[in-house]
């Protein structure tokens, strides 16, 4: 069965603490929200380093990406995020 929850399902969380808490709950996927208004990983900061960003969309605590849920940077860096 694949049952999935998003990272925005824990506001009061950071991204570590709530992947653990999904795993912890044996949610097999996770959607990974991507906004530069959010606390977890921001389109500016993949754009900055692509490595660092990599990393933390791998450090799922073995949960399936099932979802990026990305929000752009409006204005001239928008194109430059995307």
């Amino acid at each position: 069965m694949f049952v999935a929850a998003s990272l925005e399902c824990f506001p009061d969380l950071s991204p570590q603490e709530a992947l653990e808490l999904l795993n912890d709950l044996e949610y097999s996927a996770v959607e990974l929200p991507i906004h530069e208004s959010g606390r977890g990983l921001k389109p500016s900061d993949v754009h900055a380093d692509l490595e660092r960003a990599a990393r933390f969309c791998r450090d799922t605590h073995r949960l399936d990406i099932a979802a990026l849920d990305l929000d752009l940077a409006p204005g001239p860096d928008y194109y430059n995020h995307f």
